[in-house]
């Protein structure tokens, strides 16, 4: 069993993060007011399907899980919807979770509205998504709707000195667990993953095996295009073991520096407040090689795609922008 399962949170106070979610869903929970139907919607780690299934538990209710992605179809949904018609025998409710329901095709959205719209006493719906924005407004104006941010590092950090202290580890310095809580990128369930990775002894040697997708090495390739300082920007690309994931996530937080820049709000990022003063520290110089290399990175990303040779594709692009071309 993988720690992240392990130590899946079984109530809403073991559940890391999303405090204004939680707020909610025990106010309703205390006045007997969960809703029937509600839709999830943030990245991946950030604890939907974890609250998804303390909700069931709470319903005393037998949980149907659908993986969207794969089961899509206008059948699909009609066999999704055969499968909770009945009451269960042995439970109170059902909860019908569907997970990245945004990839649902249209005549399946088209059954799916049916059923909200006359959903039995005994059965929940859950809709998790990492992609809210493709979510009809006639499917979320029957739902409850909530934002899952991205989870902060300290919070993060609490979650796994729980598990270094329950599981044993050695950890040579305390703050290699911040460097690790970063790792995850806002995603309780990576860094987990993460460590359990370089467990059981957590040295600087091993965190190092993990660190390569960090908000560090994206904010430091931005200064070091700024300074001109190639040394740099190849020292961290040198050290990246998946160039492609490297490539996909630095796109990623250069836009979300974007679009902070343009809003001053970081909710609307995938990035964690602590990341908020070094943005705003950002230079117009800094921002314009975040413009330029946005573009640059999006080109790349399309026309690529997946390539053995990410790693020195990104790297011209970076002495592109070095060199001002």
């Amino acid at each position: 069993m993988s720690l992240a399962t392990k130590y899946r949170p079984q109530t809403l106070d073991e559940v890391v993060g999303q405090e204004h979610i939680i707020k909610i869903l025990k106010e309703e929970i205390a006045n007997n007011d969960i809703k029937h139907s509600y839709i999830f919607m943030g990245k991946s780690g950030s604890g939907k399907s974890t609250i998804s299934r303390i909700i069931a538990n709470i319903l005393n209710a037998y949980v149907v899980e659908v993986d969207s992605a794969s089961h899509n179809t206008s059948e699909d949904m009609a066999n999704i919807i055969e499968s909770v018609k009945t009451k269960p025998i042995a439970y109170d409710n059902t909860v019908l979770i569907l997970d990245e329901c945004h990839c649902f095709s249209t005549k399946a959205i088209s059954k799916l509205l049916l059923l909200l719209e006359s959903l039995p006493s005994y059965l929940y719906v859950i809709m998790c998504t990492t992609e809210g924005d493709k979510i009809l407004p006639t499917i979320k104006n029957r739902c409850e709707c909530f934002n899952f941010l991205p989870v902060n590092v300290n919070n993060i950090k609490t979650r796994l000195e729980y598990i270094c202290y329950k599981e044993h580890f050695v950890v040579d310095n305390n703050r290699f667990l911040a460097e690790i809580a970063k790792s995850g990128s806002g995603s309780v369930r990576q860094a987990i993953a993460n460590l359990e990775l370089i467990a059981p002894n957590i040295t600087i040697d091993r965190v190092k095996m993990i660190y390569d997708c960090s908000y560090d090495n994206f904010l430091n390739i931005v200064y070091s295009v700024s300074d001109k300082n190639l040394n740099e920007i190849i020292n961290i690309l040198n050290k990246v073991a998946d160039a492609n994931k490297f490539t996909e996530s630095f796109f990623s937080f250069l836009l979300d520096i974007k679009i902070y820049n343009n809003t001053n709000n970081m909710d609307l990022t995938t990035l964690p407040i602590e990341y908020e003063e070094d943005i705003k520290a950002l230079k117009h110089e800094d921002m314009v090689h975040v413009d330029s290399l946005i573009d640059k990175l999006l080109n790349l990303l399309t026309e690529v795609k997946k390539s053995a040779i990410m790693k020195e594709l990104l790297l011209a692009n970076l002495m592109q922008e070095v060199r001002g071309q």
